[in-house]
């Protein structure tokens, strides 16, 4: 039987990426300006990280504009939740469904609304994160971090591995490499300058059925989108500590402590 990880028994190549790369063309470049932040809301159960994730960004001083992404044909936010983000200063609230009627896209996980949301962020230079991520102090500054001014995306490794093996390298057609699954979020993007790997982000969305024994469902797309079109980025380990401890060593770690992922029964 053959497996995802299983070479020999593969079957050809579905010439994805090269499909992608012989149709490409650019776009025209979209009206993007400014620094801010993306947040991918989940609905009822992830409303109340999100409210005190925003509300802990204010209190820090951050003034970084806010857009909160959610879709309504996958998690919905009620009007009251709402009502209460719109309390909170410079932050947006978009609903991917609504756009899709302008910007057709594939819409049925949380994979496809990030990308959707980096896609049709009005931002320039965008920090995209989960509302189960809190802030330890203003994120501002990781936008001028040296890995980031040097190639305008910065990602955090996460746990998934993709070993040399891995079916995924013969089916995007990339020369098979040992690595790691990066995470959806955090991740920090220049738009203007990876907008052919955002696309290609989109197209991994729209052939998902293709691709699903191939890529897992929870398997996240921007590192395989970045190798895929020769895109630069640089990773960041992700610091598996929490509480106290994991304030103390993330003030050592290259993102300056500025967002952290929050453990369990924190």
């Amino acid at each position: 039987m053959a497996t995802p990880n299983s070479t020999s028994q593969a079957s050809s190549p579905l010439r994805i990426r090269d499909s992608f790369l012989r149709k490409y063309v650019p776009p025209t470049s979209p009206v993007a300006q400014g620094r801010g932040l993306v947040v991918i809301a989940g609905g009822l159960e992830s409303f109340p990280s999100l409210w005190v994730q925003l509300r802990e960004l204010r209190r820090l001083g951050s003034t970084l504009p806010v857009e909160v992404w959610y879709c309504s044909a996958i998690s919905p936010l009620t009007t009251r939740m709402r009502e209460l983000l719109a309390r909170i200063p410079n932050v947006q609230v978009f609903d991917a469904a609504a756009i899709r009627k302008t910007f057709p896209a594939v819409l049925t996980t949380t994979r496809d609304l990030h990308t959707f949301a980096l896609l049709n962020t009005k931002f320039h230079e965008v920090l995209v994160v989960t509302p189960f991520l809190t802030p330890l102090a203003c994120p501002e500054t990781l936008f001028e971090t040296e890995g980031f001014r040097t190639s305008g995306a910065v990602f955090w490794r996460g746990a998934r591995k993709w070993n040399k093996n891995h079916l995924i390298w013969r089916t995007l057609d990339l020369a098979p490499r040992d690595g790691v699954d990066t995470l959806a979020a955090p991740a920090l993007i220049d738009r203007l300058r990876h907008w052919k790997a955002l696309y290609f982000c989109k197209h991994l969305c729209d052939h998902s059925r293709e691709l699903e024994k191939v890529i897992p469902a929870q398997a996240q797309l921007l590192n395989l989108a970045w190798y895929s079109t020769d895109s630069p980025f640089h990773e960041i380990d992700t610091n598996p500590l929490g509480g106290q401890k994991e304030k103390a060593a993330m003030k050592k770690h290259p993102s300056h402590g500025m967002i952290s992922r929050l453990a369990p029964g924190c």
